[in-house]
């Protein structure tokens, strides 16, 4: 066989881990006219209640011209009113930062998780790691891993502990005293909030707490907050707690933490139903260098001029835009709720959920189906075939300390949502 780099052999490992949904062949999912026996995977977070009403709207509102058919950097020149201009206010207008965002203090590029692998490559060496508390969206390990080659360590809380709380944050420190001896060397934190998958936020009081472990250990503070825009109410939480961003704190919350060390990356590709359209922003307000280097890494790896040209013209729309953000949040909430009455009916515990895309069910009964012998990888083996069988699949939530744990992604149409839960009661053997 013709040489791979021992980095490619060592991604190949990683490759045959991925999760079962990552494998799917394209011509296996569901589409309700081409293939209506195809799986439909609730594992992926795409909002399609809100794609056609935005498809909608660019079909009437959007034009391309000649420009956005070239070379990013040349398209720029003569055309102010781009994406990379209008994604800063729109993160103004409803992040509500303190300190303006501006094109000078942000980057914007092909999507959160390209700008997370280019922030990893430029302030991790080989084999330094980030930290993330269990349970984490699974998409942040490839993201470090790739191409930066930075490691993810996992910070197991103890089930009786809120991650979300400032409780967590004495795990993460022995996460650290321990790396200094056995490694590898912990350059920062990611705080995803709100939190995917248990689709709550984070207390300002985390943050803080999180902004001071930060300056105590010398490591940046990544947050994650792409669905900063998605809060909801819901029977089960009516009043949720707003969702308030790392950039609007109150400054001397945070007086304690270099400000160079906090840094925010967002989009709006989640909150319009576009996940395909891949952009997204990274600010970091107080440490140029960053932005610079950051500039320079997306000059070549830029977004495509037909995204450019798709979401300046809905973000700059404010009146339109804020109608569709509301809009969204209230399907959203209704699809909830479908998945809670489900739950209710079949008696499967239901974590309350108030932002994002997300639910997550505890499956312990169900798994214990499927062999109460067999070893809990054996089980969720077992369930996976007979999802698949039945034509959907659910995921784990990842290195979670509740290892029956799924998540359901929950924003289809309501027709889909219930074929979905139909085949999951064929699935886990339910009666109708």
């Amino acid at each position: 066989m013709p040489h791979l780099s021992r980095r490619a052999r060592e991604r190949v490992v990683e490759i045959d881990s991925e999760l079962p949904i990552m494998k799917l062949l394209p011509e296996r999912f569901h589409d309700s006219v081409l293939n209506p026996e195809g799986v439909i995977a609730m594992g992926i977070a795409e909002n399609a209640l809100m794609t056609p009403v935005f498809t909608e709207y660019i079909e009437k509102n959007m034009r391309l011209h000649a420009d956005h058919f070239k070379y990013h950097l040349t398209a720029r020149r003569g055309h102010a009113h781009s994406t990379e201009d209008a994604l800063p206010e729109y993160i103004n207008d409803t992040f509500h930062p303190r300190i303006p965002v501006t094109r000078q203090n942000s980057v914007v590029g092909p999507g959160v998780g390209s700008l997370i692998g280019e922030f990893c490559w430029q302030v991790c060496d080989d084999g330094e790691a980030f930290m993330i508390t269990a349970p984490f969206y699974g998409g942040f390990q490839p993201d470090c891993q790739y191409p930066s080659r930075t490691k993810l360590v996992v910070v197991d809380v103890p089930p009786e502990i809120d991650p979300l709380s400032k409780d967590a944050i004495p795990y993460l420190e022995q996460t650290i005293e321990k790396s200094k001896v056995n490694g590898p060397t912990i350059r920062g934190v990611i705080l995803c909030n709100p939190h995917n998958p248990l689709g709550r936020v984070y207390p300002e009081e985390s943050i803080v707490a999180y902004a001071s472990l930060a300056e105590k250990y010398d490591l940046h503070l990544l947050v994650d907050e792409i669905y900063g825009n998605q809060v909801y109410p819901s029977s089960l939480v009516p009043n949720p707690p707003p969702f308030v961003s790392a950039l609007a704190m109150d400054l001397p919350m945070l007086a304690k933490c270099d400000p160079a060390r906090i840094h925010v990356v967002a989009g709006p590709s989640k909150d319009f139903g576009a996940s395909g359209l891949r952009i997204g922003i990274l600010i970091s307000q107080h440490n140029p260098e960053i932005i610079k280097l950051l500039d320079s890494a997306t000059m070549l790896n830029a977004i495509p001029g037909p995204t450019d040209a798709i979401f300046a013209a809905a973000i700059n729309d404010k009146e339109w835009r804020d109608w569709f953000l509301e809009e969204s949040r209230r399907r959203i909430s209704e699809a909830y709720e479908v998945i809670v009455t489900w739950c209710n009916l079949h008696q499967i515990p239901i974590f309350p959920s108030y932002a994002g895309q997300f639910a997550v069910m505890d499956l312990a009964k169900i798994l214990e189906r499927f062999g109460e012998d067999k070893a809990m990888a054996e089980k969720k083996e077992a369930l996976t075939f007979a999802m698949l069988k039945a034509g959907v699949l659910i995921v784990p939530t990842g290195q979670d300390q509740s290892p029956t744990r799924y998540r359901i992604v929950f924003v289809r149409p309501k027709e889909i949502i219930e074929l979905a839960l139909y085949r999951l009661e064929a699935a886990f053997g339910l009666s109708k």
